[in-house]
């Protein structure tokens, strides 16, 4: 089994022990490369956001596991030089792939900006996923959590990641030993701190199923919102 996942550091309680799983082949790469290694078929399963999980054709999502976020993420922001109901153009890191949109869907939905992409240098914005807190840049001083915008709006989790599937893959297989990595995982860091949690439970997937409204409210889905389960 082929299984990929993003290189960010959060993501690794959820691969815990798959490098040395007898039959598995990790990959660690940028989501955009994960996406089109999925949708080509040499990938069997990837950790991709959810936008990105519904541009995998007949692609099936594993329940019950993904990266969510309960309030700030300390990882996942919006760097502006005005503000967020002023931005009009923003600059993202294309590798993050559908990491983006969750900045962009809730730039519309709550502040009415349909920014357009642009390079840096004529931004107001810069969006940033998988970077560590202490990213700074002085051209852009505000610092917007997206977690914490997101909780703040909404009082629900956000699903940043999921496990999506393609078709054909060996599904069971699939689901026995990613939910065995997220055991290891879990069992990992249940004394640590952190903003992450590995479990998609019903609040996180009610989260999940608003935000995808959401994305699809504003053309972010090409085939409507709704995730299809393993």
């Amino acid at each position: 089994m082929r299984i990929g996942a993003p290189a960010a550091s959060y993501v690794d309680p959820l691969v815990s022990g798959l490098a040395d799983e007898a039959g598995v082949a990790l990959t660690r790469e940028a989501p955009k490369e994960l996406l089109h290694r999925l949708r080509q078929g040499t990938l069997d399963a990837a950790l991709l956001a959810p936008t990105d999980a519904l541009r995998v054709e007949r692609g099936r999502v594993v329940p019950g596991i993904g990266v969510v976020f309960s309030g700030t993420s300390g990882t996942e922001t919006i760097l502006s030089r005005v503000p967020l109901a002023h931005i009009g153009r923003v600059a993202v890191n294309d590798t993050a792939a559908g990491l983006n949109d969750w900045a962009r869907v809730m730039l519309a939905e709550w502040f009415g900006s349909r920014a357009a992409i642009s390079d840096v240098s004529h931004a107001d914005a810069r969006i940033l996923t998988g970077m560590a807190l202490e990213a700074e840049d002085p051209a852009f001083p505000a610092r917007h959590d997206l977690g914490a915008l997101w909780s703040e709006r909404t009082g629900l989790p956000f699903v940043a990641m999921v496990w999506v599937a393609r078709f054909g893959a060996p599904i069971p297989d699939l689901r026995r030993v990613l939910s065995m990595a997220a055991q290891r995982g879990l069992a990992e860091t249940v004394n640590e701190e952190c903003p992450v949690s590995y479990r998609m439970g019903a609040e996180a997937m009610d989260g999940l199923r608003l935000y995808l409204g959401m994305a699809n409210r504003y053309g972010f889905l090409s085939e409507g919102g709704e995730l299809r389960f393993c």
